[in-house]
């Protein structure tokens, strides 16, 4: 459902900016033609490149930027839920009652964290509940080793569970950043007049000159909307999947299944 919601909201979007496109120039064409003079196209083709050149350089950078958020962010998944894999390794050797607890609030936090937690980032709000890695950390905190190898199986499992939470609000922070709404105003603006300048060539085919500027038009639109689809990773039109969680959880039994710890 929402591939379709976006792929309708892709030909809309695009389709709308070529339909307008064409519609600009046939209402503008008649005007140009009366003030035709020798050179027309020359200096018009001059002061489009200008501002051609300059609204691409700015839509590149904006489309590498987003880009880059967003595969920043899926690096970031991706490294916690491979974190989650390793402290839940590392609670095989617990003691029991503490193994099968702490492995159920790791279960927990593979459940939760994309369900509840993932729709919020992006917005700053007041936690109102507890930190689902809270009871990992009480049962870790709550284990007295009784021998030197418990001891250090205890600190390598401490200091994963310390990179888990370090991935995790890296993942958190790496959706902060979104296009500003005074830069998509300049966005849409540089692309309405770039578009609109190429209403002020002539040339005798019409039919010819209105499909370059409807492909330019929807070339516009549609790298318009990547940005917008992009823009929040975790909230937006193309997020990120929560394949690697579903993962963390299927190892989970694999982890146990293969395990040979009483």
């Amino acid at each position: 459902m929402l591939g379709m919601n976006l792929a309708l909201a892709g030909v809309v979007i695009i389709g709308g900016s070529m339909i307008l496109a064409v519609v600009a120039l046939l209402s503008t064409r008649r005007m140009v033609k009366m003030q035709l003079s020798d050179g027309h196209n020359d200096i018009a083709g001059f002061i489009f490149a200008t501002v051609a050149v300059v609204y691409a350089v700015v839509l590149g950078f904006l489309v590498i930027t987003v880009w880059q958020r967003f595969a920043d962010a899926e690096n970031a998944v991706t490294s916690e839920a491979a974190s989650l894999v390793a402290v839940f390794r590392d609670t095989q050797t617990f003691p029991q009652p503490y193994r099968d607890e702490a492995q159920a609030a790791l279960r927990n936090y593979a459940t939760v964290v994309p369900a509840s937690e993932w729709p919020t980032h992006g917005t700053l709000r007041p936690h109102t509940t507890p930190d689902p890695l809270n009871a990992v950390w009480n049962v870790v905190r709550a284990i007295k080793p009784a021998t030197p190898e418990a001891e250090s199986d205890l600190d390598q499992a401490k200091e994963h569970l310390s990179t888990l939470e370090l991935m995790r609000h890296q993942t958190h922070l790496a959706s902060e950043g979104t296009v500003p709404g005074i830069f998509w105003g300049l966005l849409i603006a540089g692309g309405v007049v770039t578009v609109g300048f190429t209403c002020f060539f002539h040339l005798e085919n019409v039919r010819v000159h209105a499909i370059m500027i409807a492909i330019l038009a929807g070339g516009i639109a549609g790298l318009l909307f990547g940005v917008l689809a992009l823009d929040r990773p975790f909230t937006g039109a193309i997020h990120i999947s929560d394949y690697p969680f579903q993962h963390a959880l299927q190892q989970f039994v694999a982890l146990n299944d293969g395990s040979t710890m009483p």
